[in-house]
């Protein structure tokens, strides 16, 4: 819930509302908005909608606000780690690895071409095969390299790769209808709960 708390408070102050002024617009108590904003309470899908229409926010950002949204409802379901690959994977490597990477180069010294030069540039990613052999190359723990760059671990990576379970999460993000999703993960959550008792 933190994570879209944060996601609606940016957004809300990029457009210059006070809490008391949001609140007011999209028809909460501020307190409530404050839950939200904390990450303490969850929007209902009819609020949801009210702020992406009082924000006005354009198709990139409502994408970003949907896949959060998701992320949040099915992470006591599903793996974070498998929901972040699905919901947020992009073809570039997280700032913290490139941040460590580059320090650990600097410091050996390490002359930058090819992929290497691409992947700091934030043009590229690096698999877990590389990262395992350029840990080796700088003389850096490879499993430190593997969890800054945000790598599933193996047991998970077979459901990533079972594609049922990435198409269930794109339907959702095609949906844009926070009652339509609000649903279908209860339904989704419920069928998980009955399996695993």
């Amino acid at each position: 819930m933190e994570k879209l708390g944060k996601l609606i408070q940016d957004l809300r102050k990029r457009k210059n509302y006070t809490v008391e002024e949001f609140a007011k617009e999209i028809d909460l108590k501020h307190i409530s908005v404050n839950l939200i904003e904390n990450g303490q309470r969850l929007p209902s899908a009819e609020k949801l909608e009210k702020i992406i229409e009082v924000l006005k926010l354009n198709n990139d950002t409502v994408e970003e606000l949907y896949r959060t949204l998701i992320f949040e409802k099915l992470k006591d379901a599903v793996e974070e780690s498998v929901l972040k690959k699905i919901l947020f994977d992009k073809n570039v490597m997280p700032a913290k690895f490139i941040s460590r990477v580059k320090k650990d180069v600097e410091y050996e010294r390490y002359r930058l071409s090819g992929k290497l030069k691409e992947v700091l540039a934030g043009e590229s990613k690096f698999s877990k095969k590389e990262i395992i052999n350029l840990a080796e190359e700088l003389n850096q723990p490879a499993e430190e390299y593997l969890s800054l760059a945000e790598i599933v671990p193996d047991e998970l990576t077979e459901f990533t790769r079972y594609k049922g379970a990435n198409d269930f999460i794109k339907t959702l993000l095609n949906i844009k209808n926070p009652q339509k999703i609000e649903s279908l993960i209860k339904d989704f959550t419920d069928v998980i709960e009955t399996l695993n008792s």
